[in-house]
């Protein structure tokens, strides 16, 4: 909990912004989603996903896995996966997972090997590395995402920072389409979803790890904690708000102040907000208090 959000909201009215609750009102559609729902999770270890996973597995009719992690729940299949990465003590936790919802998840048949060579699972022996997933592993992906109605993605679905794409774009360029709810979650998939889509029709979750924790079952989250005491005192202050934003944007249109301009825009935007919050509080201008 940060104290600039949580601790002042113990002492003042306070209240999400609209961002924030334009967050949080995307995210809560995943509670009751419209079926079938799939997950698709990638990323590199399993253990960052437990909370997610648990909290999740329950709800999903697919959850289709890939990314680094896959290769832990394939070791606790018995395949054999060389040097990929594997979270030795994990695989017992993915052994139950696999055998209690055995018909909801989904592994990957095959993956991008060092020099780019696409093989499949059964034929990885102890040098090889997997990077991404393959192209039989993206077509029933492909199979899913398409009879799905509601899809939330966290996590690349290859080692795409070393140039491994095919999986993750593959599956993004799948998910693009008017007919389904897609939220895209965590700070790398957004990131690669940016840089290997031109456009897009997802709802794009900008809280990063603060999303997550609350798609984990963490209703205590900063963003849940503000919860106004009076909402038509909490209504003035967003009101108030928009007020001074729209004088703040007439500001910087002004050359004189553009010209001795200190810092960045947002940060200006957040000292001049708060600045005159407070000021307001104290004089009562608008009836807070």
């Amino acid at each position: 909990k940060n104290a600039s959000n949580v601790g002042i909201s113990m002492y003042l009215d306070s209240c999400n912004g609209f961002l924030v609750e334009e967050e949080v009102n995307n995210l809560k559609k995943l509670d009751n989603p419209s079926k079938p729902f799939t997950v698709i999770m990638g990323g590199k270890k399993v253990s960052d996903k437990i909370k997610l996973i648990e909290n999740f597995i329950t709800k999903v009719d697919y959850l289709l896995v890939g990314g680094a992690m896959v290769y832990t729940f394939l070791k606790a299949e018995g395949k054999e996966i060389g040097n990929s990465f594997l979270e030795e003590e994990y695989i017992d936790y993915c052994k139950k997972l696999l055998n209690d919802y055995k018909e909801k998840i989904i592994l990957i048949s095959d993956n991008y090997i060092e020099h780019n060579k696409c093989i499949s699972i059964d034929d990885m022996d102890e040098s090889s590395t997997g990077f991404d997933i393959g192209v039989n592993s993206v077509n029933k992906f492909k199979e899913i995402i398409d009879k799905s109605k509601t899809i939330f993605f966290n996590g690349s679905l290859g080692f795409v920072e070393g140039g491994y794409t095919y999986g993750t774009k593959n599956v993004l360029e799948a998910l693009n389409k008017d007919n389904k709810l897609v939220i895209i979650g965590g700070g790398d998939t957004v990131s690669a979803c940016n840089e290997l889509l031109d456009e897009n029709n997802f709802i794009i979750s900008i809280g990063g790890g603060a999303s997550l924790e609350y798609l984990q079952g963490n209703k205590c989250c900063q963003a849940a904690s503000i919860s106004p005491h009076n909402p038509m005192r909490i209504e003035k202050l967003r009101i108030a708000a928009c007020a001074v934003i729209r004088n703040f944007d007439m500001l910087l249109r002004d050359a004189s102040f553009k010209k001795h301009q200190p810092t960045s825009r947002p940060q200006i935007q957040h000292i001049f907000v708060a600045v005159i919050w407070i000021k307001a509080r104290r004089a009562k201008e608008f009836g807070f208090v």
